[in-house]
Protein backbone atom coordinates (compact mmCIF):
# COMPACT_ATOMS: atom_id res chain seq x y z
CA UNK A 1 0.00 0.00 0.00
CA UNK A 2 2.64 2.45 -0.43
CA UNK A 3 1.15 4.27 -3.05
CA UNK A 4 -2.07 5.91 -3.05
CA UNK A 5 -5.56 4.20 -3.87
CA UNK A 6 -8.68 5.22 -4.99
CA UNK A 7 -11.74 2.74 -3.59
CA UNK A 8 -14.49 2.79 -5.42
CA UNK A 9 -17.90 2.06 -4.01
CA UNK A 10 -20.61 0.01 -6.20
CA UNK A 11 -23.97 -0.48 -5.37
CA UNK A 12 -27.59 0.53 -5.45
CA UNK A 13 -29.17 3.50 -2.95
CA UNK A 14 -29.61 2.02 0.16
CA UNK A 15 -27.36 -0.36 -0.41
CA UNK A 16 -25.43 0.48 3.02
CA UNK A 17 -22.78 2.69 1.34
CA UNK A 18 -22.33 5.57 3.25
CA UNK A 19 -22.15 3.27 6.68
CA UNK A 20 -19.69 1.62 5.17
CA UNK A 21 -17.34 4.53 3.61
CA UNK A 22 -17.30 6.13 7.20
CA UNK A 23 -16.47 3.04 8.47
CA UNK A 24 -13.36 3.05 5.75
CA UNK A 25 -12.28 6.27 6.26
CA UNK A 26 -12.12 6.12 10.36
CA UNK A 27 -9.76 2.86 9.83
CA UNK A 28 -7.98 3.36 7.21
CA UNK A 29 -7.10 6.98 7.64
CA UNK A 30 -8.16 8.11 4.20
CA UNK A 31 -10.00 10.53 2.38
CA UNK A 32 -13.33 10.25 1.64
CA UNK A 33 -15.32 12.55 -1.29
CA UNK A 34 -19.26 12.34 -1.15
CA UNK A 35 -22.10 13.39 -3.55
CA UNK A 36 -24.13 13.84 -1.51
CA UNK A 37 -22.05 16.23 0.85
CA UNK A 38 -21.21 18.21 -2.17
CA UNK A 39 -24.93 18.80 -3.01
CA UNK A 40 -25.19 19.51 0.19
CA UNK A 41 -22.35 22.23 -0.01
CA UNK A 42 -24.22 23.28 -3.97
CA UNK A 43 -27.57 23.61 -1.52
CA UNK A 44 -28.85 21.25 -4.56
CA UNK A 45 -31.94 18.47 -3.83
CA UNK A 46 -31.75 19.69 -0.37
CA UNK A 47 -35.67 19.37 -0.30
CA UNK A 48 -36.51 16.39 -2.59
CA UNK A 49 -36.10 17.94 -5.71
CA UNK A 50 -35.12 16.79 -8.82
CA UNK A 51 -31.35 17.68 -9.41
CA UNK A 52 -31.51 18.89 -13.02
CA UNK A 53 -28.86 16.65 -15.60
CA UNK A 54 -26.74 19.86 -16.04
CA UNK A 55 -26.36 20.21 -12.10
CA UNK A 56 -25.11 16.41 -11.78
CA UNK A 57 -22.39 17.50 -13.70
CA UNK A 58 -21.03 20.08 -11.82
CA UNK A 59 -21.40 17.91 -9.03
CA UNK A 60 -19.43 15.03 -10.56
CA UNK A 61 -17.13 17.81 -11.75
CA UNK A 62 -16.58 18.85 -8.28
CA UNK A 63 -16.26 15.42 -7.06
CA UNK A 64 -13.68 14.48 -9.50
CA UNK A 65 -11.96 17.57 -8.51
CA UNK A 66 -11.29 16.41 -5.26
CA UNK A 67 -10.14 13.05 -5.76
CA UNK A 68 -7.72 13.89 -8.53
CA UNK A 69 -6.58 16.54 -5.64
CA UNK A 70 -6.16 13.76 -3.15
CA UNK A 71 -4.82 11.26 -5.25
CA UNK A 72 -1.79 14.43 -6.48
CA UNK A 73 -1.01 14.81 -3.07
CA UNK A 74 -0.49 11.07 -2.43
CA UNK A 75 -3.19 10.57 -0.32
CA UNK A 76 -6.04 7.65 -0.70
CA UNK A 77 -9.34 8.35 -1.08
CA UNK A 78 -12.68 7.18 -1.45
CA UNK A 79 -15.93 7.86 -3.70
CA UNK A 80 -18.84 7.07 -2.04
CA UNK A 81 -21.06 7.00 -4.89
CA UNK A 82 -23.35 4.50 -6.91
CA UNK A 83 -21.01 4.33 -9.84
CA UNK A 84 -23.67 1.70 -11.28
CA UNK A 85 -22.04 1.55 -14.85
CA UNK A 86 -18.84 0.26 -15.91
CA UNK A 87 -18.15 3.51 -17.66
CA UNK A 88 -18.19 5.18 -14.46
CA UNK A 89 -15.77 3.12 -13.22
CA UNK A 90 -13.61 3.05 -15.80
CA UNK A 91 -13.02 6.63 -16.09
CA UNK A 92 -12.53 6.58 -12.14
CA UNK A 93 -9.99 4.02 -13.01
CA UNK A 94 -8.84 6.80 -15.80
CA UNK A 95 -8.07 9.40 -12.80
CA UNK A 96 -6.18 7.16 -10.69
CA UNK A 97 -4.03 6.23 -13.19
CA UNK A 98 -2.95 9.43 -14.26
CA UNK A 99 -1.75 10.30 -10.19
CA UNK A 100 -0.20 6.96 -10.27
CA UNK A 101 -2.35 5.06 -8.09
CA UNK A 102 -4.39 2.41 -7.85
CA UNK A 103 -7.98 1.84 -8.28
CA UNK A 104 -10.39 -1.12 -6.41
CA UNK A 105 -13.86 -1.75 -6.31
CA UNK A 106 -15.71 -2.27 -3.16
CA UNK A 107 -19.32 -3.52 -4.42
CA UNK A 108 -22.34 -3.80 -1.70
CA UNK A 109 -23.61 -7.27 -3.14
CA UNK A 110 -27.08 -6.26 -2.12
CA UNK A 111 -30.45 -7.34 -4.10
CA UNK A 112 -32.63 -4.78 -5.71
CA UNK A 113 -35.54 -6.58 -3.68
CA UNK A 114 -33.43 -5.86 -0.60
CA UNK A 115 -32.34 -2.38 -1.35
CA UNK A 116 -35.71 -1.75 -2.31
CA UNK A 117 -36.94 -2.71 0.99
CA UNK A 118 -34.10 -0.39 2.66
CA UNK A 119 -35.37 2.25 0.89
CA UNK A 120 -38.88 2.02 1.65
CA UNK A 121 -38.26 1.72 5.82
CA UNK A 122 -36.05 5.09 5.49
CA UNK A 123 -39.32 6.57 3.97
CA UNK A 124 -40.99 5.26 7.29
CA UNK A 125 -38.56 6.70 9.85
CA UNK A 126 -36.75 9.68 7.47
CA UNK A 127 -33.61 8.48 8.73
CA UNK A 128 -31.71 10.27 5.67
CA UNK A 129 -32.42 11.64 2.28
CA UNK A 130 -35.31 10.07 0.53
CA UNK A 131 -34.43 8.96 -3.37
CA UNK A 132 -36.97 9.81 -6.08
CA UNK A 133 -38.72 6.43 -7.58
CA UNK A 134 -37.67 7.39 -10.72
CA UNK A 135 -33.85 7.84 -9.59
CA UNK A 136 -34.16 4.33 -7.77
CA UNK A 137 -35.54 2.81 -11.03
CA UNK A 138 -32.79 4.03 -13.66
CA UNK A 139 -30.14 2.98 -11.33
CA UNK A 140 -31.61 -0.35 -10.84
CA UNK A 141 -32.17 -0.88 -14.47
CA UNK A 142 -28.81 0.40 -15.72
CA UNK A 143 -26.80 -1.24 -13.07
CA UNK A 144 -23.75 -2.99 -14.12
CA UNK A 145 -22.41 -5.43 -11.58
CA UNK A 146 -18.89 -5.09 -11.52
CA UNK A 147 -16.40 -8.15 -12.54
CA UNK A 148 -13.68 -9.86 -11.43
CA UNK A 149 -11.40 -8.21 -14.25
CA UNK A 150 -12.16 -4.78 -12.58
CA UNK A 151 -10.40 -5.62 -9.11
CA UNK A 152 -13.03 -5.92 -6.65
CA UNK A 153 -13.91 -6.52 -3.53
CA UNK A 154 -17.76 -7.73 -1.74
CA UNK A 155 -19.40 -6.73 1.39
CA UNK A 156 -22.62 -7.87 2.26
CA UNK A 157 -24.30 -5.25 4.97
CA UNK A 158 -24.85 -8.37 6.86
CA UNK A 159 -21.00 -8.59 7.92
CA UNK A 160 -19.43 -6.23 10.84
CA UNK A 161 -18.05 -3.42 8.82
CA UNK A 162 -15.21 -2.62 11.30
CA UNK A 163 -14.45 -6.54 11.18
CA UNK A 164 -14.59 -7.02 7.54
CA UNK A 165 -12.34 -4.06 6.82
CA UNK A 166 -9.59 -5.44 9.31
CA UNK A 167 -10.16 -8.71 7.48
CA UNK A 168 -10.00 -7.61 4.33
CA UNK A 169 -7.46 -4.20 4.00
CA UNK A 170 -5.22 -4.87 7.55
CA UNK A 171 -5.06 -8.29 8.44
CA UNK A 172 -3.52 -9.54 5.04
CA UNK A 173 -1.12 -6.78 4.59
CA UNK A 174 1.32 -6.97 7.37
CA UNK A 175 -0.22 -5.10 9.76
CA UNK A 176 -2.16 -1.67 10.10
CA UNK A 177 -0.24 0.96 7.84
CA UNK A 178 -3.03 3.66 8.50
CA UNK A 179 -4.23 5.22 11.77
CA UNK A 180 -7.13 8.09 12.34
CA UNK A 181 -8.06 9.05 15.59
CA UNK A 182 -8.94 12.69 15.36
CA UNK A 183 -10.85 14.70 17.59
CA UNK A 184 -11.58 12.14 20.43
CA UNK A 185 -10.71 13.71 23.59
CA UNK A 186 -7.02 12.02 23.87
CA UNK A 187 -4.87 12.96 26.95
CA UNK A 188 -2.25 10.37 26.09
CA UNK A 189 -1.23 7.88 23.62
CA UNK A 190 0.46 4.57 24.81
CA UNK A 191 4.06 3.43 24.38
CA UNK A 192 2.48 0.56 22.67
CA UNK A 193 2.03 2.59 19.39
CA UNK A 194 5.77 1.78 18.66
CA UNK A 195 4.87 -1.86 17.88
CA UNK A 196 2.82 -0.61 14.81
CA UNK A 197 5.78 -0.70 13.08
CA UNK A 198 4.26 -1.16 9.45
CA UNK A 199 2.34 1.92 9.86
CA UNK A 200 2.73 4.70 7.46
CA UNK A 201 -0.11 7.46 8.04
CA UNK A 202 -0.33 8.62 11.61
CA UNK A 203 -3.63 11.62 11.99
CA UNK A 204 -4.04 12.30 15.98
CA UNK A 205 -5.35 15.94 15.57
CA UNK A 206 -7.71 17.75 17.12
CA UNK A 207 -6.84 15.82 20.99
CA UNK A 208 -5.60 17.17 23.56
CA UNK A 209 -2.18 15.47 24.06
CA UNK A 210 0.62 17.08 25.80
CA UNK A 211 2.95 14.66 24.65
CA UNK A 212 3.76 11.96 22.05
CA UNK A 213 5.52 8.48 23.10
CA UNK A 214 9.24 8.42 22.44
CA UNK A 215 8.63 4.89 20.91
CA UNK A 216 6.51 6.84 17.97
CA UNK A 217 10.45 6.57 16.96
CA UNK A 218 9.46 2.97 16.38
CA UNK A 219 7.61 3.92 13.21
CA UNK A 220 10.22 3.48 11.24
CA UNK A 221 7.68 3.31 7.29
CA UNK A 222 5.90 6.38 8.62
CA UNK A 223 5.51 8.73 5.97
CA UNK A 224 2.78 11.26 7.38
CA UNK A 225 2.39 12.42 10.76
CA UNK A 226 -0.58 14.63 11.74
CA UNK A 227 -0.39 16.06 15.07
CA UNK A 228 -2.13 19.43 14.86
CA UNK A 229 -4.56 20.99 17.03
CA UNK A 230 -3.29 19.13 20.40
CA UNK A 231 -1.43 20.73 23.75
CA UNK A 232 2.42 19.74 22.52
CA UNK A 233 4.90 21.39 23.96
CA UNK A 234 7.97 19.07 22.67
CA UNK A 235 8.25 16.55 20.10
CA UNK A 236 10.39 13.37 20.96
CA UNK A 237 14.22 13.09 19.81
CA UNK A 238 13.51 9.71 18.55
CA UNK A 239 11.28 11.36 15.84
CA UNK A 240 14.87 11.83 14.25
CA UNK A 241 14.01 7.83 13.85
CA UNK A 242 11.83 7.98 10.93
CA UNK A 243 13.72 8.50 8.08
CA UNK A 244 10.73 7.65 5.45
CA UNK A 245 8.87 10.79 6.80
CA UNK A 246 7.82 12.53 4.04
CA UNK A 247 5.06 14.72 5.74
CA UNK A 248 4.94 16.51 9.39
CA UNK A 249 1.76 18.47 10.37
CA UNK A 250 2.09 20.06 13.80
CA UNK A 251 0.18 23.24 13.64
CA UNK A 252 -1.57 24.96 16.76
CA UNK A 253 0.47 23.34 19.74
CA UNK A 254 2.49 25.07 22.12
CA UNK A 255 5.67 23.88 20.54
CA UNK A 256 8.97 26.37 22.11
CA UNK A 257 11.50 24.53 19.97
CA UNK A 258 11.70 21.63 17.10
CA UNK A 259 14.09 18.75 18.38
CA UNK A 260 17.56 19.16 16.47
CA UNK A 261 17.14 15.13 15.39
CA UNK A 262 14.18 16.73 12.67
CA UNK A 263 16.79 17.71 10.49
CA UNK A 264 18.13 13.57 10.13
CA UNK A 265 14.80 12.75 8.05
CA UNK A 266 16.34 13.97 4.76
CA UNK A 267 13.17 12.56 2.79
CA UNK A 268 11.12 15.27 4.62
CA UNK A 269 8.94 17.12 1.97
CA UNK A 270 6.26 19.37 4.02
CA UNK A 271 6.98 21.06 7.67
CA UNK A 272 3.90 22.77 9.19
CA UNK A 273 4.75 23.97 12.45
CA UNK A 274 2.25 27.21 12.07
CA UNK A 275 0.45 28.83 15.33
CA UNK A 276 2.97 27.28 17.84
CA UNK A 277 5.44 29.50 20.14
CA UNK A 278 9.00 28.30 18.30
CA UNK A 279 11.51 30.95 19.05
CA UNK A 280 13.80 29.65 16.30
CA UNK A 281 14.55 27.09 13.70
CA UNK A 282 16.72 24.37 13.48
CA UNK A 283 20.25 25.88 12.49
CA UNK A 284 20.92 23.21 10.11
CA UNK A 285 17.08 22.92 8.74
CA UNK A 286 18.99 23.60 5.24
CA UNK A 287 19.74 19.75 5.70
CA UNK A 288 16.15 18.75 4.64
CA UNK A 289 17.31 19.24 1.06
CA UNK A 290 13.91 17.62 -0.28
CA UNK A 291 11.65 20.10 2.13
CA UNK A 292 9.20 21.84 -0.25
CA UNK A 293 6.98 23.34 2.23
CA UNK A 294 7.47 25.64 5.40
CA UNK A 295 4.64 26.98 7.56
CA UNK A 296 5.91 28.47 10.99
CA UNK A 297 3.57 31.47 10.60
CA UNK A 298 2.51 32.58 14.30
CA UNK A 299 5.32 32.03 16.35
CA UNK A 300 7.88 34.16 17.76
CA UNK A 301 10.48 33.81 15.03
CA UNK A 302 12.71 36.80 15.44
CA UNK A 303 15.48 35.66 12.91
CA UNK A 304 15.54 32.81 10.31
CA UNK A 305 18.76 30.39 10.06
CA UNK A 306 21.30 31.22 6.95
CA UNK A 307 20.99 27.41 6.18
CA UNK A 308 17.03 27.92 5.42
CA UNK A 309 18.59 29.83 1.88
CA UNK A 310 20.08 26.69 1.09
CA UNK A 311 16.80 24.61 0.49
CA UNK A 312 17.03 25.48 -3.33
CA UNK A 313 13.50 23.04 -4.24
CA UNK A 314 11.21 25.12 -1.68
CA UNK A 315 8.29 25.86 -2.98
CA UNK A 316 5.76 27.39 -0.42
CA UNK A 317 7.17 29.59 2.60
CA UNK A 318 5.23 30.78 5.28
CA UNK A 319 7.26 33.19 7.86
CA UNK A 320 3.91 35.82 8.43
CA UNK A 321 3.04 36.70 12.07
CA UNK A 322 6.32 36.84 13.75
CA UNK A 323 8.93 39.27 15.05
CA UNK A 324 11.25 39.42 11.54
CA UNK A 325 13.24 42.88 11.30
CA UNK A 326 15.38 41.81 8.53
CA UNK A 327 15.77 39.50 5.95
CA UNK A 328 18.99 37.64 4.50
CA UNK A 329 20.04 39.00 1.20
CA UNK A 330 20.34 34.92 0.31
CA UNK A 331 16.70 34.87 0.10
CA UNK A 332 17.49 34.72 -4.05
CA UNK A 333 18.35 31.42 -3.80
CA UNK A 334 15.17 29.90 -3.68
CA UNK A 335 14.43 30.17 -7.07
CA UNK A 336 11.69 28.07 -6.87
CA UNK A 337 9.59 29.58 -4.50
CA UNK A 338 5.77 29.88 -6.56
CA UNK A 339 4.62 31.29 -2.66
CA UNK A 340 5.88 33.57 -0.36
CA UNK A 341 4.52 35.06 2.87
CA UNK A 342 6.32 37.70 4.75
CA UNK A 343 3.51 39.61 6.11
CA UNK A 344 2.72 40.55 9.85
CA UNK A 345 6.13 41.34 10.60
CA UNK A 346 8.39 44.02 11.46
CA UNK A 347 10.45 44.22 8.53
CA UNK A 348 11.42 47.97 7.62
CA UNK A 349 13.19 47.19 3.83
CA UNK A 350 13.19 44.24 1.64
CA UNK A 351 16.60 42.30 0.47
CA UNK A 352 17.38 43.27 -3.35
CA UNK A 353 17.34 39.62 -4.16
CA UNK A 354 13.73 39.03 -3.65
CA UNK A 355 13.58 40.19 -7.30
CA UNK A 356 15.27 36.88 -8.46
CA UNK A 357 12.38 34.87 -7.59
CA UNK A 358 11.10 34.65 -10.84
CA UNK A 359 8.94 31.55 -10.24
CA UNK A 360 6.60 33.50 -7.47
CA UNK A 361 3.53 32.71 -9.37
CA UNK A 362 0.86 32.53 -6.82
CA UNK A 363 1.05 34.94 -3.66
CA UNK A 364 3.87 37.33 -2.70
CA UNK A 365 2.54 38.62 0.87
CA UNK A 366 4.58 41.32 2.61
CA UNK A 367 1.44 43.38 4.46
CA UNK A 368 1.53 44.80 7.92
CA UNK A 369 5.28 45.95 8.38
CA UNK A 370 6.99 49.17 8.27
CA UNK A 371 8.05 49.39 5.21
CA UNK A 372 8.68 52.68 3.50
CA UNK A 373 9.64 51.78 0.25
CA UNK A 374 9.82 48.76 -2.23
CA UNK A 375 13.26 48.31 -4.01
CA UNK A 376 13.32 48.61 -7.91
CA UNK A 377 14.56 45.07 -8.29
CA UNK A 378 11.28 43.41 -6.38
CA UNK A 379 9.31 43.88 -9.96
CA UNK A 380 12.08 43.05 -12.47
CA UNK A 381 11.44 39.34 -12.82
CA UNK A 382 7.94 38.57 -11.18
CA UNK A 383 5.89 38.83 -14.47
CA UNK A 384 4.13 35.58 -13.86
CA UNK A 385 2.76 36.77 -10.04
CA UNK A 386 -0.65 36.43 -9.80
CA UNK A 387 -1.34 37.50 -6.30
CA UNK A 388 0.13 40.94 -4.15
CA UNK A 389 -0.26 42.29 -1.18
CA UNK A 390 1.47 45.10 0.34
CA UNK A 391 -1.10 46.60 2.94
CA UNK A 392 -0.87 48.30 5.96
CA UNK A 393 2.81 49.47 5.90
CA UNK A 394 4.26 52.98 5.70
CA UNK A 395 4.61 53.10 1.53
CA UNK A 396 4.51 56.79 -0.35
CA UNK A 397 4.93 55.27 -3.58
CA UNK A 398 5.22 52.26 -6.14
CA UNK A 399 7.88 51.72 -8.19
CA UNK A 400 7.07 52.61 -11.80
CA UNK A 401 8.15 49.05 -12.84
CA UNK A 402 5.51 47.41 -11.04
CA UNK A 403 3.69 47.46 -14.67
CA UNK A 404 5.95 44.46 -15.20
CA UNK A 405 3.33 42.33 -13.30
CA UNK A 406 1.81 41.27 -16.31
CA UNK A 407 -0.08 38.28 -15.01
CA UNK A 408 -1.06 40.14 -11.44
CA UNK A 409 -4.80 39.39 -11.02
CA UNK A 410 -5.11 41.26 -7.57
CA UNK A 411 -3.32 43.95 -5.95
CA UNK A 412 -3.55 45.16 -2.58
CA UNK A 413 -2.29 48.15 -1.02
CA UNK A 414 -4.02 50.07 0.62
CA UNK A 415 -3.38 51.29 4.32
CA UNK A 416 -0.50 52.97 3.36
CA UNK A 417 0.36 56.97 2.63
CA UNK A 418 0.93 56.64 -1.42
CA UNK A 419 -0.46 60.14 -3.06
CA UNK A 420 0.13 58.95 -6.47
CA UNK A 421 -0.21 55.67 -8.30
CA UNK A 422 2.21 55.02 -11.43
CA UNK A 423 1.22 55.43 -15.29
CA UNK A 424 2.60 51.45 -15.38
CA UNK A 425 -0.24 50.56 -13.66
CA UNK A 426 -2.40 50.70 -16.62
CA UNK A 427 0.52 47.52 -17.87
CA UNK A 428 -1.76 44.94 -15.77
CA UNK A 429 -4.52 44.11 -17.79
CA UNK A 430 -5.55 40.82 -16.45
CA UNK A 431 -5.84 42.51 -13.30
CA UNK A 432 -9.26 41.87 -12.01
CA UNK A 433 -9.21 43.52 -8.27
CA UNK A 434 -7.51 46.82 -7.23
CA UNK A 435 -7.19 47.81 -3.65
CA UNK A 436 -6.23 51.35 -2.62
CA UNK A 437 -8.29 52.31 0.17
CA UNK A 438 -6.98 54.49 2.70
CA UNK A 439 -3.59 56.16 1.25
CA UNK A 440 -3.67 60.06 -0.30
CA UNK A 441 -4.36 59.89 -3.23
CA UNK A 442 -5.70 63.23 -4.99
CA UNK A 443 -5.47 61.68 -8.23
CA UNK A 444 -5.81 58.11 -10.57
CA UNK A 445 -3.73 57.98 -13.71
CA UNK A 446 -5.79 57.81 -16.50
CA UNK A 447 -3.60 54.23 -17.71
CA UNK A 448 -6.08 53.03 -15.35
CA UNK A 449 -8.69 52.80 -18.45
CA UNK A 450 -6.77 49.90 -19.52
CA UNK A 451 -7.54 48.00 -17.08
CA UNK A 452 -10.05 45.89 -18.98
CA UNK A 453 -10.26 42.45 -16.85
CA UNK A 454 -10.92 44.70 -13.89
CA UNK A 455 -13.98 43.63 -11.64
CA UNK A 456 -13.53 45.14 -8.27
CA UNK A 457 -11.71 49.12 -7.88
CA UNK A 458 -12.16 50.36 -4.30
CA UNK A 459 -10.54 53.53 -3.63
CA UNK A 460 -12.44 54.69 -0.50
CA UNK A 461 -10.37 57.06 2.13
CA UNK A 462 -8.64 58.71 -0.29
CA UNK A 463 -8.46 62.69 -1.51
CA UNK A 464 -9.63 62.51 -4.79
CA UNK A 465 -11.46 65.29 -6.20
CA UNK A 466 -12.31 63.95 -9.78
CA UNK A 467 -12.16 60.40 -11.83
CA UNK A 468 -10.45 60.08 -15.05
CA UNK A 469 -12.10 60.00 -18.02
CA UNK A 470 -10.46 56.44 -18.91
CA UNK A 471 -12.56 54.71 -15.86
CA UNK A 472 -15.19 54.53 -18.65
CA UNK A 473 -13.74 51.87 -20.57
CA UNK A 474 -13.70 49.57 -17.18
CA UNK A 475 -16.96 47.64 -18.92
CA UNK A 476 -16.03 44.74 -17.08
CA UNK A 477 -16.25 46.24 -13.35
CA UNK A 478 -18.96 44.92 -10.68
CA UNK A 479 -17.90 46.93 -7.48
CA UNK A 480 -16.69 50.69 -7.37
CA UNK A 481 -16.14 52.04 -4.15
CA UNK A 482 -15.23 55.48 -4.32
CA UNK A 483 -16.68 56.63 -0.58
CA UNK A 484 -15.34 59.23 1.31
CA UNK A 485 -13.33 60.84 -0.81
CA UNK A 486 -13.66 64.74 -2.16
CA UNK A 487 -15.32 64.24 -5.28
CA UNK A 488 -17.93 66.88 -6.28
CA UNK A 489 -19.23 65.51 -9.72
CA UNK A 490 -19.26 62.31 -11.13
CA UNK A 491 -18.71 62.15 -15.20
CA UNK A 492 -21.92 61.25 -17.16
CA UNK A 493 -19.80 58.50 -18.80
CA UNK A 494 -20.28 56.25 -15.47
CA UNK A 495 -23.45 54.88 -17.46
CA UNK A 496 -21.11 52.94 -19.65
CA UNK A 497 -20.19 50.33 -16.77
CA UNK A 498 -22.87 48.18 -17.64
CA UNK A 499 -22.09 45.12 -15.09
CA UNK A 500 -21.69 47.32 -12.35
CA UNK A 501 -23.63 46.08 -9.19
CA UNK A 502 -22.44 47.99 -6.44
CA UNK A 503 -21.67 51.75 -6.30
CA UNK A 504 -20.54 53.76 -3.38
CA UNK A 505 -19.90 57.20 -3.48
CA UNK A 506 -21.28 58.21 0.21
CA UNK A 507 -19.39 60.92 2.38
CA UNK A 508 -17.98 62.67 -0.29
CA UNK A 509 -19.29 66.21 -1.77
CA UNK A 510 -21.52 65.77 -4.67
CA UNK A 511 -24.40 67.75 -5.50
CA UNK A 512 -26.07 65.81 -8.32
CA UNK A 513 -25.56 62.37 -9.54
CA UNK A 514 -25.54 62.08 -13.86
CA UNK A 515 -28.80 60.42 -14.88
CA UNK A 516 -27.02 57.75 -17.07
CA UNK A 517 -26.67 55.53 -13.21
CA UNK A 518 -30.28 54.86 -14.13
CA UNK A 519 -29.17 52.65 -16.97
CA UNK A 520 -27.27 50.37 -15.01
CA UNK A 521 -29.42 47.69 -15.24
CA UNK A 522 -27.60 45.13 -13.10
CA UNK A 523 -27.19 47.46 -9.86
CA UNK A 524 -27.90 45.92 -6.90
CA UNK A 525 -26.94 48.39 -4.22
CA UNK A 526 -26.27 52.14 -5.04
CA UNK A 527 -25.59 54.24 -1.53
CA UNK A 528 -25.05 57.77 -1.75
CA UNK A 529 -25.28 59.18 1.86
CA UNK A 530 -23.57 62.04 3.17
CA UNK A 531 -23.20 63.97 -0.12
CA UNK A 532 -24.79 67.52 -0.62
CA UNK A 533 -27.47 66.32 -3.22
CA UNK A 534 -30.11 69.22 -4.26
CA UNK A 535 -32.55 67.04 -5.23
CA UNK A 536 -33.43 63.40 -5.44
CA UNK A 537 -33.36 62.06 -9.12
CA UNK A 538 -36.59 60.66 -10.30
CA UNK A 539 -34.44 57.62 -11.62
CA UNK A 540 -33.66 56.24 -8.26
CA UNK A 541 -37.31 55.10 -7.76
CA UNK A 542 -36.70 53.10 -11.65
CA UNK A 543 -33.41 51.45 -10.00
CA UNK A 544 -35.54 50.68 -6.86
CA UNK A 545 -38.16 48.79 -9.38
CA UNK A 546 -35.94 46.82 -10.34
CA UNK A 547 -34.60 45.60 -7.42
CA UNK A 548 -31.93 47.55 -6.58
CA UNK A 549 -31.18 48.79 -3.16
CA UNK A 550 -30.73 52.59 -2.36
CA UNK A 551 -29.19 54.51 0.30
CA UNK A 552 -29.94 57.80 0.12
Amino acid sequence: MNEPCLYILCGLPFAGKTTLARALERQLGIALVELDAINTARGVGLHGEAISPEEWDRTYAEAYRQLDAFLAAGRSVLFDATNFTKAQRDSLRALAVKQGARALVIYLDVSEAEARQRWLQNRATGARYDVRDEDFAQVATLFEPPTQEEQVVRYHPSQPANEWIQRTFLEGNDAVVALSVRYCALTSLPESLGQLTHLQHLDVTGNQLTALPESLGNLLHLKKLYVDENQLMALPESLGNLLHLEEMHADRNQLTALPATLCQLTNLETLRVYGNQLASLPASIGQLTRLKDISAGRNQLISLPESLWQLIHLQSLNVAENQLSSLSESIGNLTGLHTLDLGHNELTALPESLGKLSNLTFFLYISNNRLTALPESLFENLSNLAYLNVTDNHLTALPENIGNLTNLKELRVYNNELTVLPESLGNLTNLKELHVMNNKLSSLPESIGHLKNLKELRISDNRLTALPRSLANLTRLTHLDLRNNHLTALPESLGNLRSLMFLDVRANRLVSLPASIGDLTHLEKLDVRWNKLSSLPEWLQRLEQHGCTVFI
